[in-house]
């Protein structure tokens, strides 16, 4: 069957190791999908704070399945959002003791995004420019307490080395009883999302928007977190520095995000003949 969505994790999949991407190239990608009523749909655990600002030029001809799936995003209108119970936040805050100074947590809510005050962020240069570092510092609120947090949250961010993101990861997801799963989503950091709730999920209600089905699909990712979006598509990638899961569920390898013709670009300009 045709493809007529093509979906790309971010970090470590479309983006190079400086956290960017040619903007020319991708916006010559973008005219020859709209000569073929193809949609380029951006998968990502990042959220909307971050994703809009890194696809500023292009935002209104994009789709978003951000979140990791809790927010789904079309031409720059909300599609949909699902947030977490109340009692499983309360939960998750029980089970790290509210002790979150050490392990830099980001509370991603309707309102804003929240912090531990004194918690110091670490990204690695492949994660997020320093500009897109300090803007995102910028726009999270700092609180004193855990206890204070009100919103409606739709994914919570922590921020570890890789080593410990795997420990913490399994240890979370063999012991916690509350509907979140801890899923890494590369670079050391994990996401807790609700159980069901992912790319594909998400990626899910764009497809029943556009009356097209995962045969219409093909997709790009790096990460644990994209295992559901590669299995659900057609036409599935995995990155050559992807993880040895991921490696295992996709039907063919691209090239290496640092790749100077950087992969995900390179194997759409192959199959749109763009050459």
């Amino acid at each position: 069957m045709t493809i007529k969505v093509i979906a790309s994790d971010m970090d470590g999949t479309f983006l190079d190791d400086k956290g960017s991407y040619d903007k020319e190239r991708f916006s010559q990608i973008l005219d020859a999908m709209a000569a073929r009523d193809m949609h380029f749909v951006v998968a990502s655990g990042n959220s909307m704070s971050r994703l809009k600002p890194m696809f500023a030029e292009t935002f209104d001809r994009l789709h978003f399945v951000a979140e990791n799936g809790g927010q789904v995003v079309s031409y720059g209108k909300l599609l949909c959002q699902e947030f977490m119970a109340f009692n499983d936040v309360e939960k998750l805050l029980r089970y790290f003791n509210y002790d979150l100074l050490d392990k830099p947590t980001i509370f991603n809510g309707a309102k804003s995004a929240y912090i531990l005050s004194g918690t110091k962020l670490h990204f690695g240069k492949e994660m997020i420019t320093e500009e897109e570092q300090a803007a995102m510092e910028a726009s999270i609120q700092r609180l004193n307490r855990l206890e204070d947090l009100e919103d409606d949250f739709i994914k919570i961010t922590m921020l570890l080395s890789p080593e410990e993101s795997n420990r913490v990861s399994e240890d979370f997801n063999r012991n916690f009883d509350g509907n979140l799963v801890a899923v890494p989503s590369g670079f050391g950091a994990i996401d807790f999302i609700q159980k069901g709730m992912h790319k594909a999920w998400g990626l899910k209600q764009l497809l029943n928007h556009w009356d097209l089905n995962e045969a219409n699909v093909m997709a790009f990712g790096d990460g644990d977190n994209d295992i559901e979006l590669l299995r659900m598509a057609s036409h599935s990638y995995a990155m050559e520095n992807a993880s040895p899961a991921l490696l295992q569920v996709a039907d063919q390898v691209a090239p290496h995000h640092k790749d100077q013709g950087q992969g995900v670009l390179t194997i759409l300009e192959d199959y749109l003949g763009l050459y």
